[in-house]
Formats: C-alpha cells, sequence, structure tokens
C-alpha cells in the first residue's frame, strides 16, 4: 500500500510539474498560432506515452445519459455555491484583496490556462494516473485521497474546499465513465468561472425596466439563485426517495479509517500535504497584506 501511494506522489513531483511549466511557458509566446501548434503537439506527446505506459487510464467505459451529466453539474454548482458561502465568512475575518490576481493575465492566457491545459493535464495525472495507483487501497479511500491531493494543489481556503467537492466529482466520473468525462466536466467548470469573471468585469445595461437599469450581472443572479433553488430541491427530494438505497451505499462503501490514517502518514504525502498548506497559508498571507 504504501509503495502504491509513495509512487503516485512521485509521479506529481516528476512529472505532472514540469509538463505543467513546460504547457505553461507556451502562454509567454507572442503568436498565438505558434503557441497553439506547440500545445497539440506536446498534447499529442503526452498522450502518446500516457496510452503506452498506462493504458487503464483510458479504458472505455459505459457511457453517462444526459440525465447524469446534468446531475453532476448540478452538484458542481452547489459546491461552488458552498464555497461562496465559505469565502464571504472568511473574508468577514480576513479580509483578502483578490484585485490584481490575474491583471498580469489576458483572457486568453486565463483561457489557455484554464480550459486547455489544467482539464487534460490535472485529469491525466490526478484521474488518471494517480486514481489507478490508489484503486487498490478501495474504491472509496482512492476517492477521498485523490480528492484530497487535487484540493490541496489549489490556493486558498475556499479554492481548496470547492477542488475537494468537485475533485470527487471528477473522480466518480472518471472513474465510472472514462477520464475524458472528468475532463469535460473539469473544462466546463473552468469555462464557467471564466465566463463569471468576464461577465463581473465587462458588466453592462441590456434593458431598461421603467426608469431602472438592469445590469446583466443582477439578471444572472437571478436566474443562479432559481437554478440553485431548484438544484436543492431536486437533491432533497432524491435523497428522501432513496434513503434505504443510500445506507445500503453507506455501508458497502464506508471509508476504512485505519488505512487512510496509514496513507496519510506516508513519507511522500506527508510533505505533500505539509508543503502545499505551507503555500496556502503564505499566499493567504500576502493576500490579505500581513506579509508583503
Amino acid at each position: 500500500m504504501q509503495r502504491e501511494i509513495s509512487s503516485a506522489i512521485k509521479k506529481y513531483w516528476f512529472m505532472f510539474l514540469p509538463a505543467q511549466l513546460l504547457l505553461s511557458s507556451y502562454k509567454y509566446i507572442e503568436y498565438t498560432i505558434l503557441q497553439l501548434v506547440l500545445y497539440i503537439i506536446t498534447l499529442i506527446f503526452m498522450f502518446l506515452y500516457l496510452q503506452r505506459k498506462y493504458p487503464e487510464v483510458f479504458q472505455n467505459k459505459q457511457r453517462p445519459s444526459f440525465k447524469n451529466v446534468i446531475e453532476i453539474v448540478m452538484l458542481m454548482w452547489l459546491g461552488r455555491i458552498l464555497t461562496g458561502i465559505l469565502s464571504l465568512i472568511i473574508n468577514m475575518f480576513f479580509p483578502i484583496n483578490t484585485e490584481g490576481i490575474l491583471s498580469g493575465f489576458s483572457w486568453w492566457d486565463q483561457f489557455y490556462l484554464a480550459i486547455l491545459v489544467a482539464p487534460f493535464l490535472e485529469e491525466s495525472y490526478f484521474r488518471g494516473i494517480a486514481l489507478h495507483a490508489m484503486l487498490p487501497l478501495g474504491v472509496t479511500n482512492a476517492f477521498i485521497v485523490n480528492s484530497l491531493i487535487f484540493s490541496l494543489a489549489h490556493s486558498g481556503l475556499p479554492n481548496i474546499f470547492n477542488a475537494f467537492i468537485v475533485g470527487f466529482l471528477f473522480t466518480y466520473a472518471a472513474y465510472k465513465y472514462g477520464i475524458i468525462w472528468s475532463v469535460f466536466f473539469h473544462a466546463l467548470g473552468n469555462a464557467f468561472s471564466l465566463f463569471l469573471s468576464y461577465v463581473i468585469i465587462n458588466d453592462r445595461v441590456i434593458f431598461t425596466l421603467g426608469s431602472q437599469n438592469v445590469l446583466f450581472t443582477r439578471l444572472l443572479t437571478f436566474v443562479l439563485l432559481l437554478v440553485t433553488i431548484y438544484c436543492l430541491i431536486y437533491f432533497w427530494r432524491k435523497i428522501r426517495k432513496n434513503q434505504h438505497d443510500l445506507k445500503g451505499f453507506w455501508a458497502e462503501y464506508k471509508p476504512n479509517r485505519a488505512q487512510l490514517v496509514e496513507i496519510l502518514k506516508n513519507k511522500w504525502m506527508l510533505w505533500y500535504v505539509i508543503l502545499h498548506l505551507i503555500g496556502t497559508v503564505l499566499s493567504v498571507l500576502v493576500l490579505s497584506g500581513l506579509i508583503s
């Protein structure tokens, strides 16, 4: 068990991070066409390597129904709502200035990193290499640990919280439907985040109601509020309807605490957690203005 965990974490430092730095460095190329050509060539080589080295990652699995896809998207949205609430609570006690974090990135840079690079690269490692290395530890333990290491790779407590939730959903999608679907959901989530950022920065009046100008953000907020209410009602009814099945599911897939503790005691896992927590604390201190 310890060897599988060590192997998975080592690949993060010696495989994932170098690949991430390489693909991220392409954003400094001035010519977009050349940037995309290098990106595609690198992606092809990575795909061929992963397919040869880790064929189990790309196994064909059952295709999700439209209902399955919508339910995962709905859960992703509820996770985002919970993250927003947590972020508001944290900012009440530790005000964090997030303005200017992405000021050095153009919209194209953000699109490139969030939609072209992150989904493929992160899913290939976290839901590909790491997940399959951890499955011998048990499905539930693999899901929890995989979501944990994915979440810690993000900065800021709200982002870590959100990444754990969506990471669990991405893990489920990859395990049940195949990695292509976790890439799809990951790209979709990042695209929506980018869309919200663009809308907030470029807000405009879309129509006038009486003497009141209606901004696009206000209309979008109202629509998303209705979506949130619908999601809550939908899953509340679904949980009540399937209580018996959920109890049976929990009895079968209840996580093994002793095994989880052993996993977290792994030397490579321990250093992974410590280093990422230090990075998170430092980023919070910098953004809150406590250190400069």
